[in-house]
C-alpha cells in the first residue's frame, strides 16, 4: 500500500493547489557499489537536504539518513543529526520553528513518526484511522502532512475508505500527537503566519469552488467562502489561492486560450472586509507570494512541459494598493523552480534556486547580493552517514 500511495502523490502533486513534488536527486557518485542520494530536499522552500546511501535499484531505501540545513548567511550546509534506523519511505515534512519532522513509518494503513530534530530521536506518532484494503482510494488522494508554525496543530490530508473514497483531512494534536477531528469532502490548503487558522478548500472537477476557515483547536467551520462570489467576471478556468497572511487571501485566475497557454491574473481579497485589491496581469503562468509587510505581491513567472515546472527566469514584483510593477530581477543560471525563503527585512528578500541565493533589495530594486550554494558533499570534512 505504501508503494501505491507514492505513486499516487507523484501523479496527484502536478495538479494540487499547495502541494510540491518531492523525489530524490541524482545519486552522487562513490567508487563501490553504494552510492549517496538525496531523499529530501528537491523543493527550494525546505531548506532541508536528508542524504542516505544507495545501493541500486532493489536497495536503495536507506537506513541512515544524515539531515544537513541550507545556511542563508553562507549558501553552506549545517548537520543537524544523524538518524539511524531511519523509515524505508520519504519524510513528508519538516518544521524549523516547530523542531520536528514527519516521516512515513511503513506501517499499514497511513502511519507516521515524529522526529526531533534536536536529539533525532522518535518523539511521536500520528495514525489515520484509514483500512490498507482500500489501496485504490489512497492512490487517490493526497498525503503530506501539514505543520502548523508554532508546531501545535498537524493537519495531514487522507482519502476515506469509510466515506467512499472522499478527501478527508485529520487534524492531531502537536503536543500529544491525538486526534483533535476529521474534516470531510475539502482539501488541505495551508496555515497562515499566525498558525490560528487553517485554510482548506474544495474542488469540483478540477476547479476550486470553496475557500473554509477552520478552527484547528476542534475542527469547526469559522467561514465559508465562495470563490466565484468573488470578484465575478469572465469565465475562467479555475481560482487558485497562492498565498494566506491573516485576513488577506492571495488569488490567482488560471486562464487558458486556445492554444492551451495559461496565464494568470492576481489580486488580493480581505477576508474580513470583502475588499478586492486591483489586478495584477504578469502575462504569464507562474507562482505569487506575499511580501514580509503585506505591502507587495511576488510573482514568479514558470512554464509548465510534460508535467514539469520550471522558472522563466523572471521575479516581479508589484505593489497590492495600486497593481504597479515596482521592481524585479532575471535569473540567468536556474532552469528549475526556485522560492523565497526568507525576509530580512520588509523590502528584501531572498530567493533559492538549486544552485544559488539570490538577496534582492525591493527598494534599490536590485540584486545585492548572490551566494553559490554548497552541496554537504561538496563541502570540505563532510563524510557520509556522518555529515560534519
Amino acid at each position: 500500500m505504501k508503494l501505491l500511495r507514492l505513486i499516487g502523490i507523484l501523479i496527484l502533486t502536478i495538479g494540487i493547489t499547495f502541494v510540491q513534488l518531492i523525489k530524490p536527486n541524482e545519486a552522487i557518485g562513490e567508487q563501490n557499489k553504494c552510492s549517496y542520494t538525496n531523499v529530501f530536499g528537491t523543493r527550494s522552500r525546505d531548506l532541508l537536504e536528508i542524504i542516505s546511501k544507495y545501493c541500486g535499484e532493489q536497495n536503495w531505501y536507506a537506513t541512515t539518513w544524515v539531515f544537513e540545513k541550507l545556511n542563508i548567511n553562507t549558501g553552506g550546509y549545517d548537520t543537524i543529526g544523524v538518524l539511524h534506523k531511519a523509515p524505508k519511505y520519504y519524510p513528508e515534512a519538516v518544521s524549523f520553528p516547530a523542531n520536528i519532522a514527519i516521516l512515513d513509518n511503513n506501517e499499514p494503513g497511513l502511519s507516521f513518526n515524529v522526529v526531533s530534530l534536536s536529539t533525532m530521536k522518535i518523539v511521536g506518532k500520528i495514525t489515520v484511522d484509514v483500512q490498507s484494503t482500500e489501496d485504490i482510494c489512497q492512490l487517490l488522494g493526497e498525503t503530506s502532512p501539514l505543520i502548523s508554525p508554532d508546531g501545535s496543530r498537524i493537519a495531514v490530508p487522507y482519502i476515506s475508505d469509510e466515506k467512499n473514497c472522499t478527501q478527508a483531512i485529520g487534524i492531531f494534536d502537536g503536543k500529544t500527537y491525538k486526534s483533535i477531528a476529521t474534516l470531510y469532502n475539502m482539501s488541505l490548503g495551508k496555515f497562515p503566519s499566525d498558525g490560528e487558522l487553517l485554510y482548506t478548500y474544495s474542488k469540483t472537477m478540477g476547479i476550486t469552488e470553496y475557500m473554509y476557515l477552520i478552527n484547528p483547536s476542534d475542527g469547526k467551520v469559522l467561514k465559508t467562502i465562495p470563490l466565484e462570489g468573488i470578484d465575478k467576471g469572465e469565465a475562467m478556468v479555475s481560482k487558485i489561492i497562492g498565498d494566506v497572511k491573516d485576513d488577506l487571501m492571495l488569488i490567482s485566475e488560471q486562464k487558458k486560450n486556445s492554444a492551451g497557454t495559461v496565464t494568470s491574473t492576481i489580486f488580493s481579497y480581505n477576508i474580513n472586509t470583502g475588499i478586492v485589491s486591483p489586478k495584477i496581469i504578469p502575462g504569464s503562468y507562474g507562482v505569487s507570494a506575499f511580501g514580509d509587510n503585506w505591502k507587495y505581491i511576488v510573482f514568479d513567472a514558470l512554464t509548465v512541459s510534460s508535467g514539469v515546472i520550471k522558472s522563466v527566469g523572471q521575479v516581479n514584483v508589484y505593489e497590492i494598493l495600486t497593481g504597479n510593477k515596482v521592481a524585479g530581477f532575471n535569473i540567468s543560471s536556474s532552469t528549475d523552480k526556485g522560492a523565497i525563503i526568507s525576509w530580512p527585512n520588509d523590502h528584501t528578500f531572498i530567493y533559492n534556486t538549486t544552485q544559488q541565493l539570490i538577496y534582492f533589495d525591493i527598494n534599490q530594486n536590485k540584486v545585492i547580493k548572490e551566494l553559490p550554494i554548497i552541496r554537504p558533499w561538496e563541502q570540505k570534512g563532510w563524510k557520509p552517514e556522518v555529515g560534519k
